[in-house]
């Protein structure tokens, strides 16, 4: 499973710590997931929402809590 989030997005919006996101993704993913803080392509709505891809699918949220409870319902252990 290939993970990406844009690092820049993220950090514009000043939610968390770059090392905790991974942290928290590699919980809830499991360790075989392969974490990239690369760019997206979706610069337009990653300014107002939370964007992470995995396997090619965007998954959006308008918040930080919201984008990690959508992973947990979709893709927790």
């Amino acid at each position: 499973m290939i993970v990406k989030y844009c690092k820049k997005c993220h950090l514009a919006k000043r939610s968390k710590n770059l090392e905790n996101v991974n942290l928290e993704l590699k919980k809830i993913l499991g360790d075989d997931a392969i974490i990239k803080n690369i760019c997206i392509s979706c610069c337009g709505p990653g300014k107002q929402k939370f964007l992470i891809e995995i396997d090619e699918e965007v998954i959006e949220a308008n918040s930080y809590e919201e984008l990690i409870d959508k992973l947990k319902e979709n893709y927790g252990n």
